[in-house]
């Protein structure tokens, strides 16, 4: 069997910056890409007890997610990762969530780039719905009106995976456990430290080497079942370094999880009725129970 790669493709036909005879857009995202990072380290080298304080709540996918919180493959122990979500909040419940004594411009930084995730998020949805036989090639970007509202459930998560000394893990634990993202789509914006590993066909993993510039593009188990199994969502893992050297390092990501508006009905678009339809909300509902315990939003 030849080796199998992830596809790479140049996505500048249909870029941010095609009405604009300048580079200002793509550097305006590299540039909020960066800050975030940087204020996501700031927030993630404070204390424990500081970054507990504003831990997410049970109602809530908003807020710091300690270590070994999340167990993302049952066959594991709990993730070696720590990471803060951030949904769109309004008024006193963004200010209660967020540590802006200890890191004032943390909020900004994730506000922002936020924001800038929605116009790359529609047009890679149009691109995905302009690439299958359905009526209306922007069905999926519709579905996701509500981005950037209470309406919607996508989630920017940054995540930091902290130096590993071999005696800190569990048997069998690492960063991240195999598993398929939940939602439609998810951009994930790595740092150069590498880990993140992709399963193919035959069960073994490659790797998803960072690529200077790019953004990996993933597919969601809500959009393999809106789309009857035509398009695949992949199981994917984060592994430790096998480098001595690079385990003495943090790794860092940014991962914008991007989920069709709360209460759109997900059927499927060949109207074959493979899955039965069910809200985004209720899905999304039923795969967070899965990894947290007590967890149901509104």
């Amino acid at each position: 069997m030849a080796a199998q790669t992830i596809p790479v493709f140049d996505f500048s036909a249909y870029n941010l910056n095609r009405n604009t005879p300048d580079a200002e857009t793509y550097q305006k995202l590299i540039d909020d890409i960066d800050n975030a990072f940087q204020q996501s380290a700031n927030f993630f080298t404070l204390p424990t007890e500081t970054k507990v304080k504003y831990s997410r709540p049970d109602n809530s996918n908003h807020g710091y997610v300690a270590i070994g919180s999340e167990c993302l493959s049952a066959n594991r122990p709990g993730d070696y990762k720590e990471s803060f979500n951030y949904i769109p909040l309004k008024g006193e419940a963004n200010t209660k969530i967020f540590p802006n004594e200890e890191v004032p411009k943390f909020s900004q930084a994730l506000t922002t780039l936020y924001q800038e995730c929605i116009q790359l998020i529609n047009r890679i949805l149009e691109v995905v719905g302009r690439g299958l036989p359905i009526e209306d090639p922007l069905l999926f970007v519709k579905a996701h009106e509500g981005l950037n509202s209470e309406a919607n459930m996508s989630t920017l998560r940054t995540v930091w995976y902290p130096p590993i000394q071999d005696d800190d893990l569990k048997t069998d634990q690492i960063r991240c456990g195999e598993h398929v993202d939940y939602g439609s789509i998810t951009l994930v914006f790595q740092d150069d430290k590498g880990g993140l590993q992709m399963a193919c066909e035959d069960g073994s993993f490659i790797d998803v080497k960072p690529e200077k510039g790019g953004v990996f593009v993933n597919l969601g188990y809500l959009m393999e079942r809106w789309t009857s199994d035509t398009l695949k969502a992949r199981v994917h893992r984060v592994v430790n370094p096998e480098s001595s050297e690079i385990k003495k390092q943090a790794r860092q990501s940014l991962i914008c999880f991007v989920n069709p508006d709360k209460a759109c009905i997900i059927k499927c678009v060949d109207r074959s009725n493979k899955y039965p339809p069910i809200t985004s909300m209720d899905f999304l509902n039923m795969k967070f129970g899965e990894v947290y315990q007590n967890f149901q939003t509104d």
